[in-house]
């Protein structure tokens, strides 16, 4: 978000974002009252400060597979020549997934997996701040703003307070990103930052609901 001084009027959606949006949408139509458009701007409301809701579009081709490979195709021709040819590496930049600290890819090749996990280090810490930030935000502004409840089929007998506990456990999202980063330095797959570490914590959070969700234990999140 660094460096953005004007928001955009429209945002494109291709591949499987297009299809994740429909799914949690409901339909086809992303501008429907309270659907996934009015959520987008909400978030954005929230990350830029905003004294009202913006109103930016969603916009979905109807192939958004072919939407892909035509917007790599003509996109590759406009960052590889001319005045442009350096604009996609000059604004692509990795976030660490923290609430203030952004690289550019070089910067980013810098910072090794393994320093991540040093007893001095605390990027992991700060990492499972912004987390716990981000699903409180979740659950005590967006699940109201948003009306989760009525617009997207969240179930009312789910205890939003439980929820809550359960996703901000700030040990668990630290142990869940210390995994992810053990695993890349003993496979060797990725030695520096190639990704931020924001969504780590969020992939492990929805693959254990889900298996709560097809157990008993899910009713100890309601009432």
């Amino acid at each position: 978000m660094s460096g953005i001084n004007a928001l955009p009027d429209h945002v494109g959606l291709s591949g499987n974002g297009a299809r994740l949006m429909e799914i949690t949408n409901g339909v086809k139509d992303l501008s429907r009252l309270g659907g996934t458009k009015d959520l987008m701007n909400l978030v954005v409301k929230k990350i830029f400060g905003l004294n009202e809701k913006s109103d930016i579009k969603l916009v979905i081709l109807n192939n958004p597979k072919e939407a892909t490979a035509v917007g790599g195709i003509l996109g590759f021709k406009d960052i590889t020549r001319g005045e442009a040819k350096n604009a996609d590496r000059k604004n692509y930049m990795i976030s660490l997934g923290t609430d203030k600290d952004i690289y550019n890819p070089e910067d980013a090749r810098k910072l090794e997996y393994k320093s991540f996990i040093d007893s001095e280090n605390n990027d992991i810490e700060n990492v499972s701040a912004n987390l716990v930030s981000f699903f409180e935000f979740f659950f005590d502004e967006l699940w109201y703003e948003a009306d989760l409840i009525t617009h997207f089929g969240v179930s009312g007998s789910y205890n939003r307070e439980k929820l809550k506990s359960y996703f901000t456990n700030s040990t668990n999202i630290r142990n869940s990103i210390r995994e992810v980063i053990n695993n890349k330095i003993k496979s060797q797959t990725s030695l520096q930052l190639e990704e931020t570490m924001f969504f780590y914590p969020i992939k492990a959070f929805l693959y254990d609901f889900s298996r709560i969700i097809a157990s008993n234990r899910i009713n100890d999140f309601k009432g």
